[in-house]
């Protein structure tokens, strides 16, 4: 008899289902930012409250809504390029942020002493551990002399 192989994709998101097509402008706004901030320098969005990218996002729809062909003076790319990465950074940290939520409620019992053992986690949760450590600048195999491939592959 053949071994049928199980595929546990239930509740995960269908990636296949994004238009490729928004990478480029999103990576055309990345490029740009390298160049201005350096290749360090463009995560700092993620310290930029969501009402600052808002605005900025505003502002950008508001260049395009005058003008669909608007170009950013600054970077000289389209605006709604602009607002396409802003749009992204803030689904980004909602995202984040209801992960953090979920994982807060359903780690209490790691936090408590009832689960003692990261490796107890469920994989979600280990990832969202992982993401908080590498924003607070601790890295798993450094600092705690552990491999996690996953934890490699968010490098």
């Amino acid at each position: 008899m053949e071994h049928q192989a199980v595929k546990k994709d239930n509740g995960k998101p269908q990636l296949n289902l994004v238009p490729l097509e928004i990478l480029e402008p999103l990576a055309r706004v990345r490029e740009f930012a390298v160049k201005k901030y350096g290749k360090d320098g463009i995560e700092a969005w993620r310290e930029i409250s969501d009402d600052r990218l808002l605005a900025a996002l505003l502002r950008h729809t508001v260049a395009y809504q005058k003008d669909p062909n608007a170009l950013d003076p600054e970077s000289g790319l389209p605006a709604i390029y602009h607002v396409a990465i802003n749009a992204a950074f803030l689904a980004i940290k909602t995202a984040e942020r209801e992960l953090m939520a979920d994982v807060a409620e359903e780690t209490k019992d790691f936090v408590f002493g009832e689960i003692n053992d990261y490796d107890d986690l469920p994989p979600e949760h280990q990832k969202a551990v992982r993401i908080l450590l590498k924003r607070h600048g601790i890295d798993l195999e450094k600092d705690f002399g552990r491999y996690d491939e996953d934890w490699s592959e968010e490098k």
